[in-house]
């Protein structure tokens, strides 16, 4: 225990500090009972209740005891979690509300990565015929400038015939 406003629990070596009036708000809950003063003077008090559960699990009891229901990422068993709302005697009568529990909608989460990669592949696609009328340009311009160097070479050869010529007609003179 820290304080009379919170709680310290240590659950499977993961460490929490929870609100007391958030379990007082849950007296049938086992936590809360764990926390009475009755239990705790039978218990020795090192400043936290340690309980050997599956501490990761343990905000979604959180969560559940707070909101009334509890939103799970796609790695996390909704049965686990169910097992353990009814270990710390959420419901002890099984009247959990299942519904309450939610997971991901695996097919919305698919038609949404599906929808997102349709629109990346389209702007690849995209990107793919605007680097392929880049590339058509720059072998155009390639060309063109093989051309002119083509053009720049035969110039040369006539320069050089020339003078070539000229020099045998001004060797003769």
């Amino acid at each position: 225990m820290t304080n009379k406003g919170t709680v310290k629990f240590n659950v499977g070596g993961t460490r929490y500090e929870v609100a007391r009036s958030l379990l007082e708000a849950h007296p049938d809950v086992m936590i809360t009972r764990m926390i009475s003063e009755e239990w705790q003077q039978s218990n020795a008090d090192n400043g936290e209740v340690y309980i050997e559960r599956d501490g990761a699990r343990f905000k979604y009891l959180l969560d559940y005891l707070r909101d009334g229901k509890v939103a799970l990422p796609l790695n996390v068993s909704k049965k686990a979690v169910i097992d353990d709302l009814k270990y710390y005697g959420v419901d002890p009568e099984d009247r959990i509300n299942y519904d309450n529990v939610e997971v991901p909608d695996v097919n919305s989460l698919f038609l949404n990565t599906m929808t997102s990669s349709e629109k990346a592949l389209g702007n690849l696609v995209e990107e793919e015929h605007g680097l392929s009328e880049e590339i058509e340009q720059a072998e155009r311009t390639l060309q063109e400038l093989k051309d002119q160097k083509k053009d720049v070479c035969n110039r040369i050869q006539v320069f050089r015939a020339a003078r070539v010529i000229y020099e045998s007609i001004i060797t003769e003179v």
